[in-house]
């Protein structure tokens, strides 16, 4: 049977092996994770209900009580991009699917599996809206230049072009929220607003499916010895412990000091993070959700 490889897995294990075997071999992830992590998962969950149903849910209460400030940020910047897409005219003719777990075969020991924010058609073609946050100090042209040339988005391309063969697959529609000060956001809420087309090339899309089944090959013998070991001394990226901006420790920062803290239910508990991938998928009320390729 082939081994399912999602792009999250692969990046955790090309960051730092220690941080891929915390998470996706013992299965700890992190109980509570930090405000910029929660932020986007905050916002993340809010464009996906207005996609899904056309409902618009604020931010989660335990979110704006941890975070109010931010929260209120959050709650001005969505009001925005209701009225500026959802009143006004969408940046879609239609939504296709949402939220949908996707499977690509690449070799008989080798499957792709991933979960794209949202499918949507516009003029041509169809595109995978991806939805971000990020701070008010980031460059907004450095950050999108990034994210067109990023595994995620280049192997989302491959997944989300083989599942719809007749469609033609365009790129990625970067869907960015700003989190701004109050002050800003209080002048002008569009501010925080940032939408792009970023058009991804087949020839590029095709690169990154090479480079996936290099990596896959490692992890998917790393899986094979580590079956049921939990001993082995993995190897440790030590210049991954502070993340890209070097502001913030890795989410298992602990353990790595101390393994046994890994067992610390207080501050870790046990969740699969495959799981999600393997959910049914479902259908937005005004598209079409099509069975994820075998």
């Amino acid at each position: 049977m082939a081994m399912e490889l999602s792009v999250s897995e692969m990046q955790d294990w090309i960051s730092c092996p220690q941080l891929w075997f915390w998470k996706w071999v013992l299965n700890r992830a992190v109980r509570r994770p930090g405000p910029a992590l929660r932020a986007g998962l905050a916002v993340h969950a809010c464009f996906e209900e207005r996609l899904r149903s056309g409902d618009r849910p604020g931010i989660d209460a335990d979110f704006a009580e941890a975070e109010p400030n931010l929260a209120r940020v959050l709650t001005a910047a969505l009001g925005a991009w209701d009225r500026k897409y959802l009143d006004s005219e969408p940046p879609w003719t239609e939504i296709i699917a949402v939220e949908e777990p996707l499977r690509l075969q690449l070799t008989e020991e080798l499957a792709l599996v991933g979960r794209p924010d949202s499918i949507v058609r516009w003029q041509s073609g169809i595109w995978h809206v991806q939805h971000k946050t990020t701070g008010q100090s980031t460059p907004v042209a450095t950050f999108a230049a990034g994210i067109r040339r990023s595994f995620h988005e280049n192997l989302y391309g491959v997944l989300i072009e083989n599942a719809y063969p007749n469609e033609r697959y365009m790129g990625t529609m970067l869907n960015v929220v700003r989190k701004l000060s109050m002050k800003r956001v209080d002048e002008d809420p569009n501010q925080a607003l940032h939408m792009e087309f970023l058009p991804i090339p087949k020839a590029q899309r095709l690169q990154a499916v090479e480079s996936f089944r290099f990596y896959g090959k490692q992890i998917k013998s790393w899986r094979d010895e580590l079956s049921g070991v939990n001993l082995r001394i993995i190897p440790q990226n030590r210049e991954h412990c502070t993340g890209q901006y070097k502001n913030t420790l890795c989410s298992h920062f602990g353990p790595c000091e101390n393994p046994e803290a890994i067992w610390q239910d207080e501050h870790y508990e046990t969740y699969d993070p495959r799981s999600r991938y393997q959910a049914k998928p479902s259908k937005p009320s005004n598209g079409r959700s099509e069975s994820s390729p075998g």
